[in-house]
């Protein structure tokens, strides 16, 4: 308009651009705004921390007494590997924190066993079941979940 040219057919998309940015971003923004206070005015179920809420959300309320009795046994400051089982590894991971879950490549100070699918892993925690409490390197939190303290 001001070089005196019409306009084309190009400069529709640019001024379509324009018009939904100036009236769309601050509604969108807006809305996220009150996302966030919902979001925030949630709380949690009695006795569930912030960081449990994962498994919670995903249905896994069994995962807590797994992940609590972990969390009692594994220093703050301790890598460890996760033998993936039946419980979602980023969950578990999250609600660990500070401690870190590594590859067994990456000499792990604990090996945490959930259902391993490794069959030798499998006929570890069998071995380690039959022998007596004091003579076991694993600690059993059920038939299928132990912990066991690397090198």
């Amino acid at each position: 308009m001001l070089t005196g040219r019409r306009a084309g057919w190009t400069s529709v998309p640019l001024v379509v651009t324009v018009v939904l940015t100036v009236v769309a971003v601050p509604a969108v923004w807006g809305g996220l705004g009150t996302m966030d206070r919902v979001r925030g005015s949630l709380t949690l179920a009695p006795g569930i921390q912030e960081r449990e809420a994962c498994f919670v959300e995903a249905g896994r309320q069994d995962a807590l007494a797994m992940e609590r009795w972990l969390a009692a046994r594994i220093p703050a400051s301790a890598t460890f590997a996760y033998d993936a089982g039946q419980y979602d590894t980023p969950c578990l991971q999250y609600a660990l924190l500070p401690r870190l879950i590594v590859a067994r490549s990456q000499s792990p100070q604990y090996l945490v066993y959930s259902e391993p699918r490794d069959p030798a892993a499998r006929a570890l925690l069998r071995a380690q079941r039959r022998l007596p409490a004091a003579q076991r390197r694993l600690e059993f939190l059920g038939p299928h979940i132990a912990l066991e303290r690397a090198g």
